[in-house]
């Protein structure tokens, strides 16, 4: 039974390689035989029964050759136009989904903008108005890779440090650097939400997770800037061949997903105008968007390139949002700072943004 497995791994590993078009004309060609084999077989019955029939009528064979292959060519039609139609429905879901986030990211931005000029921008509701748009975009993230892979997908967004410190500029220390969960898709099931606030109670090391330390220190074999893993657990098998093995501190991960997607939310320092643009880290990153699934069938590596691409866009986006929510956040604590200095009551909850649970503190 384990050897059968095992084979059955390696083909779907080697089936997974292949071409989508490949794929899609090996499937047609395999139903379209399978369609021509019963028909065959029928019409060789029919002729054998009634076959006395059929001559005492004058009907050539030819004429029932003639009438399978306009069978085949409806059947071809129908399955063009299935294709298109499921085409076109994906396309319009996907269009609009990134409509939906670039419409919304624009009035965010104006939002924060007008309210801090009228001096009513205050820590409550910019944290909410931030956190909304990111889990928003998180949902869309996980409808446009579903929409692509057919499988259930969960996404979330990871900063590095900890949580209510400012953000750092200067390199990361692979060896002490810690992250934590921002926000999460609202999909994410209950049982991973538990096991999530769990793992959020302690600081999560970089370097004690493969995802986010090949991305950070990568090593010669893996040197991509990114991860994406069709199947951690063939990963891990692969890993076993440098001396290495797949870290995750999730306690057993695999129940929630086995396939990985995680780029940088960063921008060059070049573009930042109060960093050096001659620093020895080329960007400032902030955190990690990240995408996962269970099914081992959706992250192929036909789409790799595409899927990551698709996945720095957001990132890109969520490093402006991030940007200015830090920068707002910031001037607003300065502000009520000098407030407190003038005699104000202090602000008991100073710093609190959320429990990681869904639920926002102030």
């Amino acid at each position: 039974m384990i050897r059968i497995n095992l084979k059955m791994n390696l083909w779907e590993k080697l089936w997974s390689k292949v071409p989508e078009w490949m794929r899609e004309s090996v499937n047609f060609i395999a139903s379209l035989l399978t369609v021509v084999g019963i028909a065959y077989g029928a019409a060789k019955l029919v002729f054998q029964i009634m076959g006395s029939f059929f001559k005492s009528l004058n009907i050539d064979l030819s004429w029932g050759m003639c009438f399978f292959l306009v069978i085949i060519i409806m059947f071809m039609r129908f399955k063009l136009k299935q294709y298109k139609t499921n085409s076109w429905v994906r396309l319009n879901s996907i269009s609009q989904d990134y409509y939906t986030v670039l419409h919304d990211y624009r009035n965010l931005y104006f939002d924060i903008l007008s309210n801090h000029k009228c001096d009513t921008l205050n820590q409550k509701y910019l944290t909410q108005l931030t956190y909304s748009f990111l889990r928003d975009m998180l949902d869309k993230i996980c409808d446009i890779f579903s929409a692509y892979t057919g499988s259930e997908i969960n996404a979330c967004i990871k900063l590095i440090g900890k949580e209510n410190e400012n953000v750092k500029f200067d390199s990361i220390d692979k060896n002490d650097a810690t992250v934590y969960t921002f926000v999460r898709s609202s999909n994410i099931s209950k049982e991973r939400e538990d096991a999530a606030n769990l793992s959020n109670n302690r600081a999560v090391l970089i370097k004690e997770n493969t995802d986010f330390l090949y991305i950070i220190d990568p090593p010669e074999f893996y040197n991509k800037q990114y991860f994406y893993e069709q199947d951690l657990k063939q990963f891990d098998q692969f890993l076993l061949k440098f001396g290495q093995k797949y870290q995750n501190t999730t306690p057993n991960y695999d129940k929630y997903y086995r396939a990985a997607l995680v780029v940088l939310i960063r921008i060059a320092h070049k573009r930042l105008y109060f960093t050096q643009q001659n620093e020895i880290w080329d960007y400032h990153i902030i955190g990690f968007l990240c995408i996962d699934t269970l099914s081992t069938h959706a992250f192929i590596p036909e789409f790799e390139k595409q899927f990551v691409d698709i996945a720095k866009s957001f990132a890109a986006v969520a490093y402006v949002v991030m940007n200015k929510y830090m920068f707002y956040l910031q001037r607003y604590r300065t502000k009520q700072s000098k407030k407190r200095k003038c005699g104000n009551k202090p602000n008991s909850n100073k710093g609190k943004l959320h429990d990681g649970k869904n639920n926002i503190y102030f």
